[in-house]
């Protein structure tokens, strides 16, 4: 059994780090439920990202992606499932967006519990097709023949310390007081606009792009 090369790695943990970095569904679910809800429950959301970060590592390396290949209709089923949670998501926030006011746009955030922040997190990134392309690409990048279980947990391990400090850092910016008054003067409106975001992510899904 081999081990991946430290340089490989490397590659490897930048590679996701750039992609983690960049807007897209995680970070909106992580900035909108700091603002709404504040720092310690966008941690959750952090942590379900992170969660949902490990799985996808520590399979891809395994080779258990390459099912979507031999197998395509669990790739639709997932952009499916995707797409339509993401939806759900969104249309959540807007009926609490049209309710107008800070405490109804907040309410939605506040009334969810650690584990569902958590479990909100590990949704969005888990039912994410798009997540399957990356993660089949990392594969193909860093496993190499007779990979050991070893190599494959260290890789899933770094990219998951990634990941929860790429969002932890989101989750404390987007808390912060200032930015969180002003969210406080738009709360329905801003609570719409990342209502329509999610949908609109959720449309891309389920239309296959």
């Amino acid at each position: 059994m081999m081990a991946i090369p430290y340089d490989v790695l490397i590659v490897g943990w930048l590679a996701f780090a750039a992609v983690a970095i960049a807007p897209g569904p995680n970070l909106l679910a992580v900035a909108s439920t700091a603002l709404g809800a504040g720092r310690s429950q966008a941690l959750f959301v952090a942590a379900g990202v992170a969660t949902g970060s490990f799985i996808w590592a520590f399979s891809s390396i395994l080779g258990f992606t390459y099912a979507f290949a031999a197998y395509p209709w669990l790739g639709d089923v997932l952009r499916i499932a995707g797409g339509a949670y993401l939806i759900y998501i969104g249309i959540k926030a807007i009926r609490a967006g049209l309710k107008g006011g800070v405490a109804s746009a907040r309410a939605g955030h506040r009334s969810s519990t650690r584990l569902q922040s958590w479990l909100r997190g590990l949704g969005v990134v888990a039912l994410n097709p798009k997540a399957l392309l990356f993660w089949t690409a990392m594969a193909a990048l860093v496993v190499t023949p007779g990979i050991n279980a070893a190599s494959a947990l260290l890789f899933a391990t770094g990219t998951t310390l990634i990941s929860f400090s790429v969002y932890a850092a989101y989750a404390t910016i987007f808390s912060l007081p200032a930015l969180r008054t002003r969210y406080d003067r738009f709360a329905d409106r801003l609570e719409m606009a990342f209502g329509a975001l999610f949908c609109l992510f959720g449309a891309r899904l389920l239309a296959g792009r």
